[in-house]
């Protein structure tokens, strides 16, 4: 359906032809996202303060720098870090993570607490 005075663009989707997968930015993805999952977890069961929470946290966070590090370098990156130079992106973000951190806090509250949650 096209409506009038409405200019119609077509998409022909992102360029990929001479791309290559960029498998060591895929896995340190996968690897960051894997240690910070995992330790966010135990959190909750073992505590904060264990060696367990603060070993998988600690090598969450060190593969995503060497993630960030990684795709600042490579021909084809996976995520191109330098979208984030863009003010009006990094407002975006930073304010849609702000945003969800409240229903996160709750959520972990009343887990943990063994709190009743109330509509």
């Amino acid at each position: 359906m096209r409506l009038r005075g409405v200019p119609v663009r077509r998409w022909n989707g992102a360029k990929t032809e001479g791309r290559r997968l960029d498998g060591i930015g895929a896995l340190a993805c996968a690897a960051s996202l894997l240690g910070l999952v995992f330790g966010v977890i135990n959190i909750n069961h073992l505590g904060l303060l264990r060696p367990r929470v603060l070993q998988s946290l600690a090598v969450g966070i060190g593969v995503l720098l060497a993630f960030v590090w990684w795709e600042r370098r490579a021909r084809d990156p996976l995520l191109d870090v330098t979208l984030f130079r863009n003010r009006i992106v990094s407002v975006k973000e930073n304010k849609s993570t702000i945003a969800s951190l409240p229903t996160f806090l709750k959520m972990t509250i009343v887990r943990v607490g063994g709190l009743k949650a109330k509509s």
